[in-house]
Order: structure tokens, then sequence, then C-alpha cells
């Protein structure tokens, strides 16, 4: 992240970079992976995003799709004491959805400091 990016969050907040993508490796296709290539991987990341909003003061820095790759990912802030609850939060929520059938997504949180 550059200085430009830096300044586009308020100071006491920490960058965090979030992406959800298919898995690229072979495996055995099952009826819940077909569901999965239904939805736009995007509307995932925004889902995270609201749920996260509700709970937190949150400040979205960038937000894109690649639609070649099937990739979404969202650089936010969040309040510097929120962010292990944050990478909590993710990770409950990649659970949820593997529990929905979306077997076949890669769930990705660093940080963007």
């Amino acid at each position: 992240m550059n200085n430009t990016e830096q300044q586009t969050y308020p100071k006491g907040f920490f960058p965090v970079h979030i992406s959800i993508c298919e898995n690229t490796y072979p495996k055995e296709s099952t009826a819940d992976d077909a569901t999965c290539h239904k939805i736009d991987i995007k509307l995932l990341v925004d889902r995270f995003i609201l749920l996260a909003k509700e709970k937190y003061d949150l400040h979205i820095i960038s937000n894109s799709h690649i639609s070649r790759t099937n990739q979404a990912e969202a650089t936010i802030a969040i309040p510097f004491p929120d962010r292990e609850n944050i990478r909590i939060d993710f990770n409950i929520f990649a659970s949820e959805m593997e529990d929905e059938g979306y077997h076949s997504l890669y769930f990705h949180m660093e940080s963007a400091f």
C-alpha cells in the first residue's frame, strides 16, 4: 500500500485485504460445487462487508471483481482494536459459506498495511 492509499482511512484504523476466489486445484466436482458457479463471487464479498458494517465502524478503501479469474476482493479499514475480531468473523463467514455448499471457494484475509 502506498502513502496515498494510507490517507484514505482515518487514523487509528487498520487496513485489511479480503479476497474470495475459486480454488484452482483439481478435485472431484459435486452437485454442491455447481451451485457455486452460478453465483457472482463479488456478491459474497459484498455480503461479508454488509455483515461487518453492522458490527464495526468499517471504511471501504477498494472493492473489485476480476471476472477472468472469478475472484472478488476488497480492502477495508477497521478500528485497530477490532482487527482480530473481524478475522474471526471472516473465518466464521467462510465456514458458513462452506456449509451452504460453496466448497470450491478460497477465502483469504490479510493485513493490507
